[in-house]
């Protein structure tokens, strides 16, 4: 045990991804694919994007970004995931400059991860 480990919400989400059984089930594939990548896209490569903009470079406003997407994921475990997605994530907000890009990108990787929870 490093301490690193998906704890909380994270392990949960996946506990009820993992049993297609779960009344829950449903509801959490929505959540993780769809609501999850259109609201967290829109805050953070949408609104604070655009205030962070008017002070710094794409390049600073990416890394700045994606330390914050990561943190708000809550563990240390889910973090060190999350931030080289959110690195991902801004660099196609920075190359198309528009939100649907990297709102596009998001829900393709919560549905691949998703997937491979489901097919276990």
């Amino acid at each position: 045990d490093y301490g690193i480990e998906p704890k909380g919400g994270v392990v949960e989400i996946g506990n009820i991804l993992s049993d297609p059984g779960n009344p829950l089930f449903i509801y959490a594939i929505f959540l993780v694919c769809v609501y999850a990548p259109i609201v967290e896209e829109l805050i953070f490569r949408g609104g604070i994007w655009s205030i962070l903009r008017k002070f710094f470079s794409k390049t600073h406003v990416i890394y700045i970004l994606s330390f914050l997407f990561a943190f708000a994921h809550a563990d240390l475990g889910h973090m060190i995931g999350v931030f080289p997605i959110a690195i991902w994530l801004g660099y196609l907000r920075a190359r198309s400059d528009s939100i649907f890009a990297p709102m596009i990108g998001h829900f393709i990787n919560n549905s691949a991860i998703t997937c491979l929870i489901v097919l276990g």
